[in-house]
């Protein structure tokens, strides 16, 4: 009997672990922070951490490339430095043999490479020392045959020749050239036939307004929280500058988000330069029931249908 029980112990504690790790991943939200500063060329900086920095990633980009780094209570799991290098442990060996594997292959293809370029030529060489004995025996018979004051028939020679390399003509190229060109006119026009009765369709409009719809949800929870900065830009058109300036303030966040932005309508080319920052945060038990939403939606199930056929 005490056995029992504590077996009934150890599946109840680890139960209320689970549940716990469930509650924590649906309730917690993950936060995160980011910038943006654009001038001569565009940096950016991301950090996303969970549950009191307990899952940290931090991403940076720069003209050096893409950088990111991922820490499990603070030790370091997975890494890439700029330029695409450095990530540790096993998988730093792991990259390490593919290369060493790519590189045979890649020795290996040039050999073959090389091999095959030594037969085409060689087989270039054959075909050109065919062709200087043909010339060579048009001329014979040209000569021959203006001694003798008969007409020349070398021309018989070349025409077996042509029709030997199997030489369609410029006709023949012509006439393959537009029908390869009449199939690719027909298969786009195909396509776009196909987009339009994807689109078109009233179930897939359907799908497609409950799609936005939910995305205009988690937009409204997923959106930075605050935001700051300040940009200006030019489009090297006065008129133009004046219309972007007016499609901006009508966008919803002036009244939300401290951004200043500052048109050049002095400008001679366009240009986009500035600084913006925000931070907010993400809560799974927000994305768990839109995702389930989607899914009993019938007509998305017909809409992924339709683009899989």
């Amino acid at each position: 009997m005490g056995i029992l029980i504590l077996i009934l112990k150890i599946i109840g504690v680890l139960l209320a672990v689970l549940i716990s790790l469930v509650a924590a991943v649906a309730a917690v939200p993950v936060r995160y922070r980011a910038s943006v500063k654009v001038q001569d060329e565009i940096e950016g900086k991301a950090v996303f951490h969970w549950l009191l920095h307990a899952v940290d990633i931090r991403l940076c980009y720069g003209h050096e490339g893409l950088a990111w780094k991922c820490r499990i209570l603070g030790i370091p799991i997975l890494g890439q430095q700029k330029g695409g290098q450095g990530v540790s442990g096993r998988q730093k060996e792991r990259q390490e043999g593919a290369s060493r594997q790519e590189e045979s292959k890649t020795t290996e293809e040039s050999e073959k490479r090389e091999e095959e370029g030594s037969k085409d030529q060689a087989k270039k060489r054959v075909a050109k020392s065919i062709q200087r004995q043909k010339a060579e025996i048009v001329a014979f018979e040209e000569e021959q045959a203006k001694k003798e004051g008969r007409p020349a028939t070398g021309t018989k020679i070349e025409s077996e020749s042509k029709e030997e390399a199997g030489d369609p003509g410029r006709l023949g190229r012509l006439t393959s050239f537009l029908g390869e060109g009449q199939q690719k006119v027909s298969a786009i026009k195909a396509r776009i036939h196909n987009i339009k009765t994807l689109i078109f369709e009233e179930t897939n409009q359907k799908a497609f307004r409950h799609i936005l719809q939910e995305m205009k949800c988690l937009l409204h929870h997923f959106a930075p929280r605050k935001a700051s900065g300040e940009m200006e830009f030019g489009m090297g058109d006065p008129a133009q500058t004046g219309e972007v300036l007016g499609i901006i303030s009508f966008l919803p966040f002036w009244a939300k988000y401290q951004v200043a932005v500052t048109p050049d309508f002095m400008a001679e080319s366009m240009h986009v330069r500035g600084e913006l920052s925000g931070r907010g945060h993400i809560r799974i038990c927000h994305l768990l029931p839109s995702g389930i939403r989607l899914f009993k939606d019938k007509n998305i199930h017909r809409l992924i249908a339709a683009i899989r056929q």
